[in-house]
């Protein structure tokens, strides 16, 4: 019709329908993008979360049996506590307080076994002397052999303290008793050559394969011990 406006569809391309196409896509990508992105996002923060709550449990646990250990160890402390003898405290100042329970040997002198109690050397040595005590010093055969032998009858095969200790250093010998004097480097009270060395307190053991000689490790270490009668109390 004349006049009249004529309009013809053009189909479009190939080219043309990829870029329509791709267009009319993107946006529907990107926003799958962003939540994919988020939801790693949520699951990072939610792992690291629940790593965190199990190392706080974790610790929790680890406090908690820390804390019934050391209940348990306060406890067994306080009952050692109950069977040190009790002395007059009025006589803890005098030089020659009598403890109770105290063994003559055959050599003479007297002493005190600590079992059931065990302590590190500085207990130890500090136990004796609020029983008007010190610890024991064999200074000779005769008297080594006494202790052991008692204490093997008391408590066999465990760890004993004596009053001996190296006041040098790891390298540098000097072991003494506890008034001052020296226990010699040569000395046949010692067990074995290695053992003077070794450690900065001096004890004997009741271990069935072991002789009645003189061994050295660390002031550390819990062990029974023996209290001697100062020899200006007889």
């Amino acid at each position: 019709m004349e006049g009249e406006a004529v309009y013809h569809e053009v189909p479009l391309d190939s080219e043309d329908q990829k870029e329509k196409s791709v267009t009319i896509r993107m946006p529907k990508r990107v926003e799958t993008k962003k939540v994919e992105h988020r939801c790693l996002l949520i699951t990072f923060i939610v792992g690291i979360v629940l790593l965190l709550a199990a190392v706080l449990a974790s610790a929790l646990l680890v406090y908690f049996l820390l804390e019934a250990k050391v209940s348990t160890l306060e406890e067994k402390i306080a009952l050692n506590n109950d069977h040190f003898p009790q002395v007059d405290e009025t006589l803890i100042s005098h030089q020659c307080a009598i403890a109770p329970n105290l063994t003559q040997l055959p050599n003479g002198k007297k002493y005190f076994f600590s079992d059931p109690i065990y302590r590190n050397w500085t207990e130890a040595d500090k136990g004796c002397k609020r029983m008007g005590l010190h610890l024991a010093t064999p200074r000779d055969e005769a008297d080594l052999n006494a202790t052991w032998v008692e204490a093997k009858k008391t408590k066999d095969d465990v760890p004993w303290w004596l009053s001996a200790k190296n006041y040098g250093n790891e390298r540098k010998y000097d072991i003494r008793w506890q008034d001052g004097s020296e226990l010699e480097q040569n000395s046949t009270l010692w067990r074995a050559y290695g053992d003077k060395l070794t450690g900065g307190c001096v004890f004997f053991s009741t271990d069935p394969d072991l002789s009645e000689k003189l061994s050295g490790r660390s002031c550390r270490g819990n062990r029974f011990f023996i209290c001697e009668l100062p020899s200006e109390c007889y």
